[in-house]
């Protein structure tokens, strides 16, 4: 492979798929960021990974949602409670319940983060 494979990208492949060459997983994972319009390549890498838990099926599926809206995977990956309860349901917490829901959301991302670092 010619390109390096970034550190926290690479750690979280072999977190999730220690039986595979991490370049096999990365090939498939470097289909996102090709395109001008596909942005944040690394962080939307990320929540792939995250997502798909070390199954090939969500890394496929959680690709084709990225390359169609990276949107969608970053609020799923990073925000999976507030996005589990829904605007509706969100808009009836107060500021205090929706800094808390996001400051919980963020802590449980970056302990995935540190995971097998």
């Amino acid at each position: 492979m010619d390109q390096k494979i970034p550190r926290t990208i690479l750690l979280k492949i072999r977190s999730g798929w220690p039986d595979r060459d991490p370049e096999e997983v990365y090939l498939i994972l470097n289909q996102y960021g090709v395109e001008e319009y596909q942005r944040e390549r690394d962080r939307v890498q990320l929540a792939i990974l995250k997502l798909s838990q070390g199954q090939f099926d969500l890394l496929e599926h959680y690709l084709e949602v990225a390359c169609s809206d990276y949107r969608d995977v970053l609020a799923w990956a990073e925000y999976p409670e507030e996005m589990k309860l829904g605007f509706t349901a969100k808009s009836q917490l107060s500021p205090t319940e929706v800094r808390s829901l996001r400051l919980r959301d963020r802590q449980q991302y970056l302990n995935w983060l540190q995971e097998g670092s």
